[in-house]
């Protein structure tokens, strides 16, 4: 097997040309056929979300943001078909995930955006596929190979990529919202650095009220979770647990 990261202009992808409008923009994109989600870091940063929302908007979807001093983010969703897709259906232009899997090689989300550019990453599992592969994506834009790794036999259960779509689907804009600011203010560091009350309080938020949120959005994705931890235990040794080292 092999991983690769390569750099592509997709010329005709919206996102990749929002890439140049907005050119000191850092994107990254997950993609779960209904829902799209954006994390977005730099400057026109309010710009750059609306433009979203507006090509999402175009083709009927609907969209929620979220901006904070770490960036913003973007969650589009649609009934039957991400607006993704439905952006690509309206041009003359191919998606790249389409493109890669024709090849028998695996697409590994993030996708990022940024300079103008598309970043993708794949795994082969055959290095003549993977050479035609490099040949079709430089038919549509210039490619530059960033990385090209083999990774012998490794499992490929360790690249498993987690659907946001299963991960958070079910989390409401507020219970999102807290889950978020309790890890990035270390409500989750051992020791824990922060408590509920000091966070509702930053937030002026009562503390009952982000309390609730915050517990129904960690039962909501620890639900969600469930078939990978499943997955995922196959992978683990049990026999060092009474060890149970923090690390």
């Amino acid at each position: 097997m092999e991983e690769l990261v390569i750099d592509i202009d997709h010329k005709g992808c919206s996102f990749n040309e929002l890439s140049k409008e907005f050119p000191e923009l850092k994107m990254w994109h997950w993609c779960s056929r209904r829902v799209d989600v954006f994390e977005i870091h730099g400057r026109d940063l309010k710009a750059g979300m609306d433009r979203i929302c507006e090509m999402a908007k175009s083709v009927g979807g609907n969209c929620n943001t979220a901006l904070d001093k770490d960036g913003g983010r973007v969650i589009l969703s649609e009934d039957s078909l991400c607006p993704c897709n439905r952006l690509l259906l309206q041009r003359p232009v191919k998606s790249l995930t389409s493109i890669i899997e024709e090849f028998y090689c695996m697409p590994l989300e993030p996708i990022a955006y940024f300079n103008g550019l598309e970043r993708r990453r794949l795994i082969s599992f055959d290095e003549q596929r993977l050479q035609e592969l490099v040949a079709r994506l430089e038919e549509i834009g210039e490619v530059k190979i960033v990385k090209k790794k083999k990774i012998g036999n490794r499992n490929v259960r360790d690249f498993f990529t987690i659907s946001l779509g299963d991960l958070f689907a079910e989390l409401s804009v507020k219970q999102y919202a807290a889950l978020s600011d309790a890890l990035r203010s270390g409500y989750f560091q051992v020791p824990r650095k922060i408590s509920v009350g000091e966070i509702s309080r930053r937030k002026s938020v009562p503390r009952t009220t982000f309390e609730e949120h915050l517990h129904k959005a960690q039962g909501k994705v620890m639900r969600a979770l469930e078939p990978y931890l499943i997955l995922y235990s196959k992978l683990v040794d049990y026999s060092e647990d009474d060890k149970d080292v923090d690390r």
